[in-house]
């Protein structure tokens, strides 16, 4: 039995050197961005109790144009947000009128909602390659040894803990199985 290597991409560059066949995948229909959305914005709340943050969350989803990471970043960063003028705030933001690809306007609005030590330890992790996975225990520790994590009255691998966490609710890290 031989193997088989799958290799996704969203350059059609990288897909035609492959040279075999190619699957191209739409971006998610109005509905199911709707459902992705909610799902990660709500987690925590039911979204008939509260129709102006659904009326303005279907707003946002419809501006993600179906991309599942520009959806998941931004409920997960409005998931803390409960005041429809929040929710507002990033439906008529500006950035969504950058000439740049559909999904940069949604990582920079999640990115500039971050508080300053989370900004901090986020681009510190620009210096790992893309795709790169790394473990939580070994960001952490990179970040106390260069500073970024605040010292207060929790041990200070404590405060490294949860600004990880908080990283990842914002689906700003996403947790990877692990390959043996």
């Amino acid at each position: 039995m031989g193997s088989k290597i799958i290799v996704t991409t969203r350059k059609e560059s990288v897909a035609l050197m492959m040279g075999k066949e190619q699957i191209s995948m739409d971006n998610l229909s109005i509905e199911v961005s709707w459902s992705l959305f909610k799902r990660h914005a709500f987690e925590h709340m039911d979204p008939m109790g509260h129709p102006e943050l659904e009326e303005v969350g279907k707003l946002i989803a419809a501006k993600c144009k179906g991309l599942p990471l520009a959806l998941k970043t931004l409920a997960g960063m409005l998931r803390s947000k409960s005041e429809v003028e929040e929710w507002k705030h990033i439906l008529r933001s500006e950035i969504w009128e950058l000439p740049h690809n559909d999904i940069l306007p949604a990582l920079m609005l999640s990115y500039n909602d971050l508080p300053a030590h989370l900004k901090r330890c986020f681009s510190y992790c620009a210096i790992f390659p893309k795709d790169y996975s790394f473990k939580k225990e070994q960001v952490i520790h990179l970040w106390i040894t260069n500073g970024l994590i605040l010292q207060d009255d929790k041990i200070i691998q404590d405060s490294g803990n949860q600004y990880f966490l908080e990283l990842r609710s914002r689906s700003l890290f996403e947790r990877v199985q692990k390959s043996f």
